[in-house]
């Protein structure tokens, strides 16, 4: 049996109290989204129109993972936070993804993550990942974030999810409009021509969101953590 499928039912026994989220059915009507904030008073609200939208994409995914016999999703459980692209391997239709033991919720975003690399190595991201067809590198890493973003900002505004540094670290600095910061100052050498071109056409975009990361969270951003965390 597939561990994404354990792992999704899990979610709807434990947390979510909703077969939306953990078995991709259909719901009528969506309750309206919850605003969220940090505990520094960082805002954020998400419109219904768009959450419909998501939530259109996130049951399919979610179907998917459960119900698709030709790939497999295996999850593993650490004891420190892992970021998404630290944890995750893929070898022919298999996704193997790391994150610290957490929330059901967390761990379906993971999984979702993991997913749209493997929909990529299987060559179906024009059906998962449209706006990303055919990229690789860089631009396929941002539209997969986005898109893990998105999912963690349903499941917050939705489902009520419990705060998660990591995913809402991913979700505000996107929603601020700072995930090519975000990305680019998290992983400077895997992405350096790309950090090369956007630092000269956005001089002082990198201070200007490493200062607004840490006054939101408290804590360096990914790629800037002394004590190696995230780093």
């Amino acid at each position: 049996m597939k561990t994404g499928r354990n792992l999704l039912n899990l979610a709807v026994a434990s947390v979510l109290g909703s077969t939306l989220w953990a078995c991709g059915q259909p719901t009528i009507n969506l309750p309206a989204p919850r605003p969220l904030i940090t505990i520094t008073g960082e805002r954020l609200r998400a419109e219904e129109t768009r959450i419909a939208e998501i939530d259109a994409w996130v049951r399919a995914e979610i179907d998917s993972i459960q119900l698709d016999p030709s790939f497999l999703i295996r999850t593993s459980f650490e004891t420190e936070e892992m970021l998404p692209w630290e944890g995750l391997g893929i070898l022919a239709d298999t996704a193997n993804i790391r994150v610290e033991g957490a929330p059901p919720e967390v761990q379906s975003t993971y999984n979702i993550y993991a997913h749209l690399h493997l929909m990529k190595t299987l060559g179906r991201d024009s059906v998962w990942i449209p706006e990303a067809n055919g990229a690789d590198g860089y631009e396929l890493e941002k539209a997969i974030l986005s898109r893990m973003s998105d999912a963690w900002l349903y499941a917050r505004s939705i489902f009520d999810a419990i705060p998660y540094p990591i995913l809402d670290e991913l979700m505000y600095s996107k929603e601020q409009g700072y995930l090519d910061a975000y990305m680019l100052t998290a992983r400077p050498e895997e992405f350096a021509t790309e950090l090369e071109a956007w630092t000269a056409a956005n001089p002082g975009k990198e201070a200007e969101f490493v200062a607004w990361f840490e006054r939101v969270f408290e804590r360096p951003p990914p790629g800037r953590r002394s004590d190696g965390s995230g780093s």
